[in-house]
């Protein structure tokens, strides 16, 4: 009888027991799953902080193409300025050496009304030759100014991206730490409820 009693109480050990395995393994389940889910979260995190730090270089690199380019292009006008000056310079000289010619064979002489509208003809050809001058320095001046705005607003997109990856980096990090914690207290919490659940063989 004592036999067929510690055989009765042995079968509904292993029978109770079953059903706590089986919690533990649903337990064991719920903690990979959490582990896979935070797994995935870190790798897009990681991912999307790779994705900002790389448009923060691409946006320095384009601030400081944008202001070489605009360098080159304020010293091409100055330039093209001094150019054109220079062949206005030219220009009025030969037109004055034409008009002093044509006076000598005319038998007009430097004096009076001749000489003053030839002084008020080389003045307003100095004012000309000056004006194209001014007109380039001011070109030149605003094509700094807008490489510098656009320096500026590339800047400004290449500081945001960095922000962006240190966000991301920050949620890979917390996904990293979540993986694990998750985990371990969800085994935990398996080995709890079966320490508190299984059943206890009865001495026959």
């Amino acid at each position: 009888m004592a036999v067929m009693s510690a055989i009765a109480a042995t079968g509904a050990y292993i029978a109770a027991n079953a059903a706590t395995i089986a919690t533990v393994a649903v337990a064991a389940g719920s903690a990979y799953s959490a582990y896979a889910q935070n797994q995935a979260q870190e790798e897009m995190a990681d991912y999307n902080k790779e994705v900002a730090q790389n448009q923060a270089t691409q946006e320095k690199w384009n601030a400081e193409a944008a202001q070489k380019q605009a360098e080159n292009e304020a010293i091409a006008a100055q330039q093209d300025a001094r150019k054109q000056e220079e062949m206005e310079r030219e220009r009025h000289m030969r037109l004055k050496a034409t008009n002093r010619a044509r006076g000598g064979t005319s038998g007009v002489t430097g004096e009076g009304t001749p000489l003053l509208m030839a002084i008020e003809t080389a003045q307003n050809m100095e004012l000309d030759a000056l004006e194209t001058r001014r007109q380039g320095e001011i070109n030149s001046q605003n094509i700094r100014y807008q490489g510098q705005q656009n320096f500026e607003g590339h800047m400004t997109n290449s500081r945001s991206s960095t922000a962006q990856a240190g966000s991301y980096g920050m949620q890979a990090k917390n996904a990293k730490t979540a993986k694990y914690t998750k985990s371990i207290l969800a085994g935990a919490k398996g080995v709890g409820n079966y320490i508190e659940t299984r059943p206890k063989l009865k001495k026959a």
